[in-house]
């Protein structure tokens, strides 16, 4: 070893220690901390994911993410000891910063007369409320894509296939975007998270597997352990979608980012929940998808992976919703081993699949449970939420149906006392047409020509040449006459059902509240049912859902005040208050039906910034760690200001100096009534809100 070279490194070291030390001396160190608050009134804001930027004029100096409680810390160095004359604090999405804006942005600015200084440390807190416009788009949500792996094989004894499941394949789902609004890298920064799935158990007898194509040997597929790794990863999302605008649109350049992944199960069905960003520039709402199947076998040389189902992006489906259920036909040309003793859902001749984001089974309430209510909702903060507005209802319809060609289907409901009363399906007094109407958009993609055709479909109702009634929806196809594969915007909307009705500007019910069972038929092309394919090859359990419809909006009015006792007058509102005296309102904020959301009381003094809560109750779907499932609000009761002299600064010791306020006193209410989607606001009148002013006046001390 040569020991001088080592000393010459050991001095060099002490200097560019020495030198950094005297550096760091020359550097100004800034730290900007605080908190975010989101308006109390914005739904899910504990999902919120925010960031907070630094900035000097158009230049991010620093950057972080904002905690679940709100809080956040910057530091960055600056050469000189000197606080930058005026920056900005920037709040939004975790997005590319240079896709952050003034409109979907808080922006704050600092001043440097606003830094508290130590030496050459510079600190400054802020406490920001962001308001529930502002902060919608940067709201991340779940989607879930569900369906199943099919390969068609022969019925014995007939010409006709039926779908055989495809057990134990891995499901891989893609995101396209069009490069039309960036070229740059996207997707940066990756985040793992975990997705529900269905669960593999190996529970199919392996020997009695049918294997389909053109493959000699029968290998066995691999079953997942369950150990297997249940991640999916998932992107920033702040980019733009295609949209199509006219008819043959040249379509332009595509990514595609891998959304998640799962396994069938030992039915061939499968389901994958990802996060999604729908970003604020360009907002990419919802994602579209495409699929890529893959089969593992042991062919006695170690395990092969087949890809057995692969889409390329003329197969793309726009704008998923973030409920969806698909097929995937394998081709009849690949080889892939098939459980023909499963009978996967899609091998029913109809079924319904929920309503909106809501599934049937897994969120809708299909029993007599006496803990659940049969017909509500029950998902997250939808806690025994009814149906209401106009409803998406979401449907599949069997491969049986689709092999035979267009066919019809007729919607029907019939109101009942409880999910054991449904009526007999063959009795016509029972049951009511459903006749409201449904288009869609069906789409292919032209590759010789690299251009997207679509076209808009009435749907429905229809009459046929047999039945002169207006009441027939037409199956959507899957190919049109020139072999086309044709793909639908809304491919799992089978009914929007119109439960309200627009009477003198105003929606109102147009059916009865209560409990409805819910019926699809299928007809053949000549409108004719047939024994094996009306209802269901189950005997029309999965043919039938139950729905519980609440249209009541509820009732809110502030119907006296009271100071200290006395009756104040509504007409004008004004008023002689002394300290310690109780201020009160008479008030109705309730629901009919118990189905409130919650009450929210809150004042606004004069235009300023003092402003806050007179008191609020929820149903635990707000503000509330308490569940009531049953909430009926406030009838004719007293909601008291408790803190009315605290809120307005009225205080004895040290004695008040003001004497006159303008107060604005807002009560609104919300029923917990859903479309499958969200909560139903102000458009069907299921949020109102009313309001009354007052013109209070407080002796001044000594007057």
């Amino acid at each position: 070893m040569d020991v001088s070279n080592v000393y010459f490194r050991f001095l060099q070291q002490i200097e560019q220690e020495e030198r950094g030390k005297t550096m760091e001396e020359k550097k100004g160190t800034f730290t900007i901390s605080g908190s975010i608050k989101i308006e109390d009134k914005m739904q899910d804001k504990d999902k919120v994911v925010m960031g907070v930027f630094a900035r000097i004029g158009r230049r991010t100096i620093a950057s972080c993410l904002v905690s679940k409680n709100g809080k956040f810390t910057i530091k960055f160095e600056r050469k000189q000891k000197l606080a930058p004359a005026m920056m900005e604090l920037v709040i939004g999405p975790p997005i590319n910063e240079g896709r952050l804006t003034r409109v979907n942005t808080k922006q704050i600015s600092i001043s440097s007369k606003e830094w508290k200084v130590d030496g050459n440390k510079f600190s400054i807190e802020k406490q920001v409320e962001v308001a529930q416009d502002l902060v919608i788009c940067w709201l991340p949500r779940d989607i879930k894509i569900c369906g199943v792996v099919c390969k068609d094989i022969v019925i014995e004894g007939s010409d006709e296939t039926r779908c055989c499941p495809v057990p134990y394949a891995k499901v891989e789902i893609y995101d396209v975007d069009s490069l039309l609004f960036t070229l740059d890298s996207l997707h940066k920064n990756q985040v793992a998270e975990e997705v529900t799935k269905m669960p593999i158990k190996n529970t199919v007898d392996i020997s009695k597997l049918a294997f389909v194509g053109t493959m000699k040997n029968k290998p066995a597929p691999s079953v997942p352990k369950s150990g297997d790794s249940n991640k999916a990863i998932y992107f920033e999302h702040d980019f733009g979608h295609i949209e199509i605008i006219k008819q043959y649109e040249h379509i332009p350049l595509y990514s595609k980012h891998l959304l998640g992944e799962a396994y069938t199960d030992q039915c061939g069905e499968f389901c994958l929940t990802f996060t999604w960003f729908p970003g604020c520039f360009h907002p990419d709402i919802n994602p579209d998808l495409l699929f890529k199947v893959s089969q593992t076998f042991d062919g006695g040389f170690g395990p092969v992976t087949n890809t057995i189902y692969s889409e390329g992006y003329s197969d793309t489906r726009w704008d998923i919703s973030d409920y969806h259920w698909v097929k995937l036909d394998v081709d009849k040309d690949v080889f892939v081993a098939c459980n023909p003793d499963c009978h996967p859902l899609l091998d029913r001749r109809a079924l319904f699949l929920g309503v909106g984001n809501q599934e049937i089974y897994n969120h809708i309430e299909q029993g007599d449970d006496p803990s659940r209510a049969c017909g509500f909702v029950y998902n997250g903060s939808f806690l025994k939420s009814p149906f209401g507005g106009i409803l998406d209802i979401k449907g599949a319809f069997g491969s049986k149906v689709e092999e035979m060609g267009e066919r019809w289907y007729r919607m029907s409901y019939a109101k009942i006392n409880s999910c054991n009363s449904k009526p007999e399906n063959s009795d016509p007094t029972a049951w009511t047409s459903i006749k409201d109407a449904l288009t869609d958009t069906k789409y292919y993609w032209d590759a010789g020509a690299g251009m997207l055709h679509y076209e808009s479909v009435a749907l429905g109702p229809h009459s046929l040449t047999s039945h002169p009634d207006v009441e027939f929806y037409q199956i959507r196809n899957t190919q049109d006459e020139n072999g086309n594969d044709l793909y639908w915007q809304n491919q799992n909307i089978i009914l929007q059902w119109m439960t309200v009705q627009l009477s003198s500007g105003e929606w109102q019910g147009k059916i009865d509240d209560g409990l409805y069972v819910l019926k699809i038929e299928v007809f053949d092309e000549s409108g004719n049912p047939a024994s094996d394919v009306i209802i269901g090859d189950d005997g029309g359990n999965f043919a039938h859902m139950f729905m519980q419809i609440n249209n009541k909006t509820p009732i809110v009015d502030i119907k006296e005040v009271y100071n200290g006792g006395s009756l104040i007058s509504m007409e004008c509102g004004s008023f002689e208050h002394s300290i310690g005296e109780q201020v009160k309102f008479l008030v109705d904020a309730y629901h009919p039906d118990n189905h409130l959301r919650y009450w929210y009381m809150s004042y606004q003094i004069g235009y300023g910034a003092n402003n806050g809560v007179v008191d609020k109750l929820s149903d635990g779907t707000y503000w509330s760690d308490s569940i009531l499932e049953d909430f009926r609000g406030k009838e004719d009761e007293f909601v008291i200001w408790g803190d009315f002299d605290n809120n307005l600064g009225l205080t004895s010791d040290p004695p008040s100096t003001c004497s006159t306020f303008g107060i604005s006193i807002q009560l609104s209410a919300c029923t917990k009534t859903t479309n499958g989607y969200v909560f139903l606001g102000s458009t069907y009148g299921h949020y109102k809100e009313t309001h009354a002013g007052l013109a209070v006046h407080h002796n001044q001390a000594g007057g």
